[in-house]
């Protein structure tokens, strides 16, 4: 397995599809500064708001979404370049060799891990790194709050921490669903529209639930076990501080249920890859 997933990298490094879009998140990264920009320079130096909105910590927090930004065009990515080991036979020539389906199926989730991880730190390393230079990484300036409780509120570093390993745990889940549909339809046709349909009513039926009934702690919990991406709408602002705030249970349940979710997706992908035949 160590030498098909070598393979791919040297194919990641020559793929024109991936540069591209590497390209493209740079370039949205430097779109997505230059808006916070005027934001802060039509409200915030004008006194009209309280906060700025280009620093490196709300930088961060509004360019992690899989659904918003360029967050939305990793999984499809994922889908055509996967969809093309298929189509180009690439995967039929690697069971030829002597490989087995098995190892050839793992080698694509750790493939389209690294694709995912390259892409996404591309883009939030970016954003977060632009928002720092131009207005500093200063946890008591305010952020907004994109996900949960709307409106704005304090950070501070184990709410951070907390954030990113939930964002990418869920990127793991993202990249083992997203192998899954590809590498069992085969095609970027009916694969882009489900994955993507399922990515929006998990984020926002989490989002909406968050907000409209978070009083009910039943249905809270049935959403922090059984939605994967509850998580990144989960924050709440404690009223009296003023401070975000990620509840252990909502920390512990995102970490499981997504671990859980990777393990199930690969599971049945891989079953599902090694019975069906490759042309």
């Amino acid at each position: 397995m160590g030498r098909l997933f070598k393979a791919f990298l040297f194919k990641l490094k020559r793929d024109l599809t991936f540069r591209i879009t590497l390209i493209i998140g740079a370039a949205f990264a430097v779109l997505m500064t230059f808006l916070f920009f005027l934001i802060d320079a039509t409200t915030y130096e004008s006194g009209g708001s309280f906060m700025r909105t280009l620093t490196g910590p709300n930088m961060f927090l509004n360019s992690i979404s899989p659904v918003q930004n360029f967050g939305i065009s990793i999984p499809v990515n994922l889908i055509s370049f996967t969809c093309l080991e298929f189509t180009q036979g690439t995967i039929r020539n690697k069971i030829i060799s002597g490989n087995s389906k098995l190892k050839i199926y793992l080698s694509l989730f750790l493939s389209g891990l690294v694709f995912t991880f390259a892409l996404f730190f591309a883009y939030a390393g970016l954003c977060t790194l632009f928002g720092t230079i131009f207005g500093g990484f200063n946890l008591d300036d305010p952020v907004l709050s994109v996900f949960g409780t709307l409106g704005t509120g304090y950070v501070d570093a184990s709410y951070l921490v907390r954030t990113l390993i939930m964002t990418l745990l869920i990127y793991v889940t993202i990249a083992a669903f997203t192998i899954f549909i590809s590498a069992t339809f085969r095609s970027i046709g009916p694969s882009i529209p489900i994955v993507i349909v399922v990515l929006m009513i998990a984020f926002f039926s989490g989002f909406i639930f968050s907000v409209a009934y978070q009083d009910n702690e039943t249905l809270i919990t049935i959403m922090k076990v059984v939605n994967p991406l509850y998580g990144m709408s989960a924050a709440q602002i404690n009223i009296e501080t003023g401070a975000m705030l990620i509840d252990d249970s909502t920390f512990i349940c995102s970490i499981v249920c997504n671990l859980v979710y990777t393990v199930l997706f690969t599971f049945f992908g891989a079953l599902i890859f090694t019975k069906k035949d490759v042309k």
